[in-house]
C-alpha cells in the first residue's frame, strides 16, 4: 500500500512543468496555454500579460514560489494570492502601471528570433549580442545548432548542442523536442 502510494508521487512529481531561474519572464494567454499546467520558481520577475484571463491562470498555473516580483492582471489578483507563496511583491497590473514599473516588462533590450526552420548561430553572432545588452530569445524554430553560449530556448522540435553546453542551458529549455548532443 505505502509502495502504491510513494509510486503514485513520484510519478506526479516527475510529470510536473516547473519554469524556474530566470530574470525576467512575461507570459501571454498563448505562451500559458501552450505551456500547459505549470509551477513557476524562482524567478526574479514575473508578469502575466494583460490577455491572461482567471480561467487561463487557474488552468495554466499550479503555484508561484519563490518570485521577487510578480505582476498579474487586476482580474486574476485574488487567484494570484492563493497561488503565490514566498513573493517578494505581488502587483495588480494598473497598480505596476501607476508605480511606473513599466521597466519590469519592457522587451525593448530583447533579440526575438522566431519560425526558423534551422538556424545555426556563430559563436562571434552570439557574442554580439550580449555586447548590445540584449538577450537573444529563440522561439518556434525546428532546429537550433548551437556552437557555445547560454540561451533561453522556447517550442524548439530539436536542439543540437554540445554537452559542456546543455548542462548549463537545460534549466533554460521549455517545450524542446529532441535533444542532441555533439
Amino acid at each position: 500500500m505505502a509502495n502504491e502510494a510513494l509510486r503514485d508521487f513520484l510519478e506526479a512529481s516527475r510529470s510536473k512543468r516547473v519554469v524556474y531561474g530566470y530574470e525576467r519572464l512575461k507570459l501571454d494567454r498563448r505562451v500559458l496555454e501552450d505551456l500547459g499546467r505549470a509551477s513557476f520558481r524562482c524567478i526574479e520577475r514575473l508578469i502575466f500579460a494583460e490577455d491572461v484571463g482567471p480561467e487561463v491562470f487557474e488552468a495554466c498555473v499550479e503555484e508561484v514560489v519563490n518570485c521577487r516580483v510578480v505582476v498579474v492582471p487586476d482580474e486574476v489578483y485574488s487567484a494570484a494570492l492563493l497561488k503565490c507563496s514566498r513573493v517578494g511583491r505581488l502587483y495588480k497590473l494598473s497598480e505596476a502601471i501607476r508605480a511606473g514599473l513599466e521597466g519590469l516588462w519592457d522587451e525593448s533590450e530583447l533579440v526575438r528570433i522566431a519560425n526558423l526552420d534551422r538556424i545555426v548561430p556563430t559563436k562571434e553572432a552570439l557574442e554580439e549580442v550580449p555586447s548590445r545588452g540584449r538577450r537573444l530569445v529563440l522561439v518556434t524554430c525546428d532546429e537550433v545548432v548551437m556552437a557555445a553560449a547560454i540561451l533561453n530556448l522556447v517550442n524548439c522540435d530539436e536542439l543540437v548542442a554540445p554537452t559542456r553546453v546543455y548542462v548549463n542551458i537545460a534549466s533554460r529549455c521549455i517545450n524542446v523536442g529532441g535533444v542532441r548532443l555533439t
